[in-house]
């Protein structure tokens, strides 16, 4: 975690001792889910953003994606895993991942990972993709998942999508 920083004043500062410490328990504590399907096409990769519920005492998951109330809510993110073998999912904390794994779920490609401090974002382009734009499109949902604290992690915290007028 060599390249994460703290804001102070505005300006980036190396995190340092408290501080490291509460980062490097949020990860310990992150609360995993291993399922053996994520409904949706394509393929599943690490990084991608998916919603995970109780339908009838089954857990169920998806690929999110921001232009409707069912696929807008993110409650998760695929850490480990592809198609054709059970991922895990994320629930919260830090999910730290490479910067080819987040390239690879962000729109608009990348090649040098998270931006640090940038806001992101459930796709309404592309399903299970991440974004540091939130939609502006009528009557879809903006879905804020985290913030990137380096080019390799980031702060995931579930909240609920607002719709767009």
């Amino acid at each position: 975690m060599s390249d994460a920083v703290q804001l102070l004043g505005g300006q980036p500062q190396p995190l340092t001792g408290a501080l490291q410490a509460q980062i490097s328990d949020l990860k310990a504590k992150a609360l995993v889910y291993q399922t053996s399907s994520v409904t949706g096409p394509g393929t599943r990769k690490p990084g991608q953003a998916v919603k995970v519920s109780a339908i009838f005492g089954e857990l169920v998951s998806g690929l999110c994606k921001a232009d409707s109330a069912t696929t807008a809510f993110c409650t998760g993110i695929i850490i480990q895993g592809n198609e054709g073998t059970p991922v895990i999912v994320q629930f919260g904390g830090i999910v730290e991942l490479t910067v080819d794994e987040w390239d690879a779920v962000i729109d608009g490609g990348s090649s040098t990972g998270l931006t640090i401090g940038a806001p992101y974002f459930v796709s309404d382009a592309t399903e299970g993709n991440i974004t540091t734009t939130p939609t502006g499109t009528s009557k879809h949902f903006v879905t804020l998942i985290g913030w990137a604290l380096s080019a390799t992690e980031m702060l995931f915290q579930v909240l609920l999508p607002l719709q767009n007028p």
